[in-house]
């Protein structure tokens, strides 16, 4: 394949697309319902746990549906089968199964399953459910007021949303992640993929550690005990929180750490950008740093320290009054 057509098609690809969003932002300006394209049939579906059947765990593989739990008197779900998924639910043995294997059918029921996005399953669940297993290509899951010893999830792309939930294990194995998390008590948190965009909003808790190849956090109003972030892109925004011991990675680095507790803060990055504001007396900390451009070196009057090291450095490190958060 020759320079010029390669050039041609790379040309062509990019006018369909940009033909197909104008398509999209054009007819949504016009207020048409996309959902019409679908033509996937759908039925309500209603499953319910009888009583004498308890469940303790929980184990979703959905790929096309939303899914949104909640906390309820009895275990049951709300959802729906469709034309174009084969979906199963069942209870055994303690372990409430929900299955959806999607089915790609353009000609008869369109391109997208547009449809599905107003659509959601709806689980209760009860007190005595304790673990809760997502997977599959595609988990688009929201938690609310939910008390779980663990949470895990093994998917291609994962759109997560926990509300005001109490989760002693959170494990995540996502190529592509998106979660938010709000107002929820953590024990510990892990999670490992390739895109990720992380929001961790007034939580309490124990470990975090967040590896993504590209990564962007934002950490607001938080208390951990110790938080990892580690991306070969990684962009990070922890303000007006505390950490015992916060840790922030990178190849290309681009931090704001304001207004935070911590008694141990390391910061790398090859290309370094950062500017940091902690709370607390300058003079109890140890300062040590590796590569020009740093604020000076000190020895403190505690055991508190901060490290920073990079190669290229715009670093900027400053400490204002204790006062409460």
């Amino acid at each position: 394949m020759n320079k010029k057509f390669k050039i041609t098609l790379i040309v062509a690809a990019v006018l369909v697309v940009a033909g197909a969003l104008a398509f999209v932002i054009g007819m949504s300006i016009l207020g048409w319902d996309f959902a019409r394209l679908d033509g996937a049939e759908y039925t309500a579906m209603n499953y319910s746990v009888q009583s004498e059947n308890e469940v303790t765990r929980v184990e979703l593989d959905v790929d096309s549906f939303p899914i949104e739990i909640s906390r309820g008197d009895a275990v049951a779900i709300d959802y729906y089968d469709a034309s174009n998924s084969d979906v199963s639910v069942a209870c055994e043995n303690g372990v409430l199964t929900v299955r959806e294997q999607y089915k790609f059918k353009p000609f008869e029921t369109g391109l997208f399953g547009i449809g599905r996005g107003g659509r959601k399953y709806r689980l209760t669940l009860t007190d005595e459910v304790t673990a809760s297993v997502f997977k599959g290509n595609n988990s688009n899951v929201t938690l609310i007021g939910m008390t779980l010893d663990e949470l895990t999830v093994e998917s291609v792309n994962a759109v997560m949303v926990l509300t005001d939930c109490n989760i002693k294990t959170l494990s995540i194995d996502s190529t592509n992640l998106t979660l938010t998390v709000k107002n929820c008590e953590l024990g510990a948190i892990t999670a490992d993929s390739v895109n990720a965009d992380v929001n961790l909003i007034d939580c309490n808790g124990g470990n975090v550690k967040i590896d993504s190849t590209n990564l962007d956090v934002v950490v607001s109003g938080s208390s951990f005990t110790e938080a990892l972030f580690d991306g070969t892109n990684c962009g990070a925004v922890v303000k007006d929180g505390k950490c015992d011991k916060l840790t922030v990675i990178g190849t290309n680095g681009n931090y704001r750490l304001k207004n935070i507790v911590t008694d141990a803060l390391s910061v790398r990055a090859t290309n370094l950008d950062a500017s940091i504001e902690l709370i607390g007396d300058a003079e109890e900390y140890t300062v040590k740093t590796h590569g020009r451009d740093m604020p000076p070196e000190r020895i403190g009057t505690t055991d508190k320290l901060i490290e920073l090291s990079g190669t290229n450095n715009d670093v900027k490190l400053v400490f204002v009054d204790d006062r409460a958060l």
